[in-house]
């Protein structure tokens, strides 16, 4: 028999004159409320007078609260006597004729009166309810007593005189799988309600408030949905409002629980809440009871997230600094310090800011580089040590660098404060790499000539990667001077002979030059098989992919490419994919595959903001513009004229590759004066500032095109023959005579990649061979045969 039907029974009994008390005991949220009300609608159809109460704490102190809500509510005709005892503190009289009203009341109809929380009422009103017991023997009265069921005694006295006479207890279990069915079939419907039943039970043990509170939560939420019900935050403001209605001390407990999580154990909820073990004892045991808790925590992140929540921030943060100082004892792991000390705000002392440091080292060993960031920066903030601060200021900058470049820009400003001497060759280069991609070349030659004075031996790999973030940025003339930095200041020492990075260096070095070196596709190789995004600057990566593409690997180089963007994705490096994009962008031109490279740099320069692209700015811009003049389109991006780049850029070969691009972009849309300013700008800048990089930045061929249209003036002629850059370079060598194998040394491209350009030039230009090749470029040279961006 359910609880309803066993109270139904004692109703009967009840209207034949066998009155009594119904005592429903249960744990937290178990349904006596529910049951409650079902009953008195029941009683009330079946003709009784029904009355109702409820116990809070609030009210507590209320003298007759309880029994002034039982009657006011029942219209029985007795504010006036209550309102003179309550004036008069007449205790007893009121208690006195309470009794008597409803004992005459009882004469005529059935009367139920139903307290909910009665563990709430005040001593009164209980006093009230004692006198009512006493002397119901006989008449249809039915008094239903809500009360919590706990292991700790509670009111034990008038438990006491209770049970010196008969009383009916009922203590409500945990719902059957056959109930929680029964009770969601109305709202659902039968077949649903037998569906979702096991994820019912699973989710909320049987639990009434549970089930009711999942089955809302999925009502509403499961428009276009077909999975099963899942705890939500409505359903965690359902619990947390029952746990409102216990004592403030048990809110306590479940409050660092909540803060705890994982980390909670008995011995630390009776420090955080600052409880006796025997209370925080019995509070699991409540909560467990009521199916809140799997492994000693609360098994609904939902339930979590809502008892957090109902902490003041103030409250929130010192439970949360409290708990981090607790689980440092504990030696519990530097994350799960460091992440209360973000939750608090703040530390509690000095000897945590070694906690936030180890923290955000494993952030960034697992990928994390935004909570590794945050952790630095709270360490930073409450440090007064100056060396300390600097360790964390440079540590803050390089992790920053990862995801927001512009971030990590002041790094230089507060190494070069400092004396290099207590600095690692590698901290150095660093701010050197990261004041080049920012334009601040003076910080960078600053830098350089300090460590040439301080006379500090560098790693090899060290050394290897300085030349080539130089290169990247200087192009060919690195070992002479580049502009404001000058490598010479450093000393032989910096290139050390007879070392594998000083020989990678060098092989490397020919991009920029177009020398040609087999040496510098396996050194590419080596670079990109050996070394991971964080053990090497991106320059060198760069470097090495851009070698095997422009060595006719372009496949070759698009795999690792893609290889590492993808590394990039996964460690959360911004900065890594963005310039990594652009590398692949001009990784398909080199492939003449301009639409790959316009979607390429276009994702690029989404990644990053134009501020946090520095100099660097240029590169995906260039990319974009070399596509769109492959295509003969000026239509694909702005027009060239509206883009800001820094004027710092004009100084480094990102600003010569730049003019070059735009160029030939206004050069491929017929804008011709505009393109030979560009490109004689560009020409004449190479010239001022001993910037080279004729591999990449062929701007006397093109310029002596752009001349060559202009000579031919306005009149039309038929249309040529399209050919990329690579394929007229090729098609040119073959005309005069040289080998595939020569034209492979020239140009420094396999023999492979020679023959392939030659079957498209003879397609294009309807040519069987060699003999027709030179007559034919001869010929449509004339109209002004078009060699596009490669």
């Amino acid at each position: 028999m359910d609880a309803l039907s066993q109270l139904r029974e004692i109703y009967r009994e009840t209207s034949d004159g066998n009155a009594g008390i119904f005592l429903v005991r249960g744990g937290m949220a178990s349904g006596k409320t529910r049951l409650l009300y079902d009953f008195l609608l029941n009683s009330r159809d079946a003709g009784a007078l029904t009355l109702i109460a409820h116990g809070s704490q609030v009210e507590r102190t209320v003298r007759g609260g309880v029994i002034e809500q039982v009657l006011r509510g029942g219209g029985l005709g007795m504010d006036a006597s209550m309102d003179a005892c309550a004036d008069d503190g007449s205790a007893d009289r009121l208690v006195q004729r309470v009794c008597e009203r409803l004992l005459e009341v009882s004469r005529e109809r059935p009367v139920v009166i139903g307290v909910d929380d009665v563990h709430f009422a005040d001593d009164v009103s209980l006093q009230a309810l004692l006198h009512l017991h006493r002397r119901i023997h006989g008449t249809r009265i039915l008094v239903v007593l809500n009360m919590w069921e706990r292991s700790r005694p509670t009111m034990s006295l008038f438990c006491a005189e209770l049970n010196r006479r008969p009383v009916h207890t009922l203590r409500l279990a945990p719902m059957s799988r056959d109930a929680v069915v029964e009770l969601t079939a109305g709202s659902l419907g039968r077949q649903t309600a037998l569906r979702i039943a096991p994820v019912l039970m699973e989710q909320s043990r049987g639990n009434p408030l549970l089930v009711n509170a999942l089955v809302e939560e999925w009502s509403v939420d499961r428009v276009g949905k077909d999975g099963p019900p899942e705890p939500g935050t409505e359903f965690g403001l359902a619990v947390l409002g029952s746990l409102h209605r216990w004592e403030p001390e048990l809110l306590d407990v479940c409050h660092a629980l909540a803060v705890l999580g994982e980390h909670a154990t008995e011995s630390l909820l009776v420090q955080l809440a600052q409880a006796p073990p025997e209370y925080v004892t019995e509070v699991i045991e409540i909560l467990d009871a009521a199916g809140l808790l799997a492994d000693g925590q609360f098994r609904h992140s939902a339930v979590r997230l809502a008892v957090l929540g109902d902490l003041a921030p103030h409250a929130r943060s010192a439970m949360h600094r409290h708990a981090a100082e607790l689980l440092q004892r504990r030696g519990v792991s530097a994350t799960d310090i460091a992440e209360h000390c973000l939750a608090a705000g703040g530390i509690s002392g000095p000897f945590q800011i070694r906690t936030l440091r180890e923290a955000a080292r494993q952030a960034l060993a697992t990928d994390r580089p935004a909570r590794a960031q945050r952790y630095l920066e709270l360490g930073l903030a409450a440090c007064d040590d100056e060396q300390e601060r600097f360790e964390l200021t440079r540590a803050c900058a390089e992790v920053a660098w990862r995801v927001h470049p512009s971030t990590a820009a002041y790094s230089s400003a507060a190494v070069l404060d400092r004396d290099l001497a207590a600095l690692t060759s590698r901290d150095a280069v660093t701010v050197v790499q990261r004041s080049l991609w920012h334009g601040e070349f003076g910080a960078a030659a600053r830098v350089l000539a300090r460590l040439g004075e301080s006379g500090v031996l560098p790693e090899p790999q060290v050394s290897a990667e300085l030349r080539l973030t130089l290169h990247w940025y200087y192009g060919a003339t690195v070992d002479r001077s580049c502009g404001p930095v000058d490598i010479t200041a450093l000393g032989e020492h910096w290139t050390p002979a007879d070392d594998p990075w000083t020989a990678i260096a060098d092989s490397l070095s020919t991009l920029w030059t177009g020398a040609d070196s087999k040496e510098a596709v396996d050194s590419a190789e080596h670079v990109l098989r050996s070394c991971r995004l964080d053990e090497i600057g991106l320059e060198v990566l760069a470097t090495a992919l851009l070698t095997l593409a422009y060595a006719g690997e372009g496949d070759e180089a698009a795999r690792q490419c893609d290889r590492l963007i993808d590394e990039a994705v996964r460690r959360g490096g911004v900065t890594w994919q963005a310039l990594l994009r652009a590398v692949r962008a001009e990784i398909s031109l080199a492939q003449d595959d301009p639409g790959s490279a316009t979607t390429q740099a276009v994702q690029a320069l989404r990644l990053l903001r134009p501020g946090e692209w520095g100099v660097l700015i240029g590169y995906p811009l260039t990319c974009l513009l070399l596509a769109d003049a492959a295509r003969g389109r000026a239509d694909a991006i702005a027009e060239p004229q509206q883009l800001i780049v820094p004027e710092t850029m004009f100084d480094t070969v990102i600003g010569l590759r730049y003019l070059h691009a735009r160029g030939k972009y206004y050069l491929a849309t017929g804008h011709l004066l505009t393109a030979i300013t560009d490109l004689q700008a560009c020409r004449q800048i190479m010239r001022d500032r001993g910037l080279g990089a004729p591999m990449l930045v062929p701007v006397d061929s093109d310029l002596a095109e752009a001349r060559m249209a202009l000579d031919r003036g306005p009149l039309r002629a038929p249309e040529p023959p399209v050919l990329s850059d690579a394929e007229h370079r090729v098609a040119v060598l073959a005309a005069d005579g040289h080998s595939n194998r020569e034209i492979s040394r020239k140009l420094w491209i396999t023999v492979s990649t020679v023959e392939q350009h030659l079957t498209r030039v003879y397609r294009k230009l309807e040519v069987s061979g060699r003999p027709q090749l030179q007559d034919r470029l001869a010929r449509w040279s004339s109209v002004g045969v078009q060699p596009r961006g490669a």
